[in-house]
């Protein structure tokens, strides 16, 4: 009976030491990865970039996944001998996602300094496990910081229904300058086009004064060389009488002769 007793009692404490040496070696390679993103340069200041950090651990078995899907998609392959292990890192996400769904993921606290600094320096001993302190974020964390972002954005953008009396008013003195600024400059267009249409008007009549003035003068040249013409005509004309005269005056002296 008591050696009953010893032998269940020491099962007991092999399966529990077996629990948590699992429990370390599943933190251990947690805290492990977050160790060599870390240590390539990055900066986390916010819950929320710590939980986009967290998505990021949740695909740190796909590589294996689409490794295990290949050799399952090979024909002439007895069983599934990797059957087992599909099912063991679906069921690990399956539970490290729920939690991050809901209570919150415990991840080691990379927006605290300090504790950058000992993750860093983390050789791999389980003893050094207890100084890293570790923080707990979810999806409410991503959510949050999505609000915000929403909320600064709508207050840089502030709608005319929540504007303050006294800068309605502004808003309003503003857009009546506008648009007296536009009606003085439509008048000056105005005006200047008035301006054009003047001139232009000005010079079509000088020109119409000057085409006039030509035609009178080609008028007047043409009636000048109409009188000088009737003036020859009327010499010829003259002289020839006076010829005609000498000559009947000479016949009728030949005749009385």
């Amino acid at each position: 009976m008591v050696l009953a007793r010893n032998i269940f009692h020491d099962k007991r404490l092999q399966k529990s030491k077996s629990e948590r040496r699992s429990k370390l070696d599943i933190l251990a390679e947690k805290i492990s990865w977050f160790q060599t993103e870390l240590l390539t340069g990055i900066e986390i200041n916010t819950k929320a970039k710590l939980a986009n950090l967290v998505e990021k651990y949740f695909q740190r078995f796909q590589s294996e996944l689409e490794h295990i899907k290949i050799i399952h998609s090979i024909g002439n392959r007895r069983g599934n001998r990797h059957a087992s292990r599909e099912a063991s890192i679906r069921m690990t996400l399956d539970m490290e996602k729920s939690q991050f769904n809901g209570g919150g993921f415990e991840v080691p606290n990379l927006i605290v300094q300090e504790n950058c600094d000992i993750l860093k320096n983390w050789d791999g001993h389980y003893s050094y496990l207890p100084k890293i302190k570790m923080i707990k974020v979810s999806v409410q964390d991503l959510k949050e910081n999505k609000q915000k972002q929403i909320t600064s954005a709508d207050k840089s953008v502030k709608p005319k229904g929540k504007m303050t009396v006294g800068e309605d008013e502004e808003m309003k003195i503003t857009e009546s300058k506008k648009d007296e600024n536009v009606i003085e400059s439509k008048k000056g267009e105005n005006v200047t086009e008035s301006k054009e249409d003047a001139n232009v008007t000005e010079s079509k009549k000088d020109e119409n004064v000057i085409e006039n003035k030509e035609d009178k003068n080609l008028t007047k040249n043409k009636d000048d060389e109409n009188m000088n013409e009737i003036d020859d005509i009327e010499d010829i004309d003259e002289d020839k009488l006076l010829q005609d005269s000498d000559e009947d005056v000479e016949m009728t002296e030949k005749d009385k002769c």
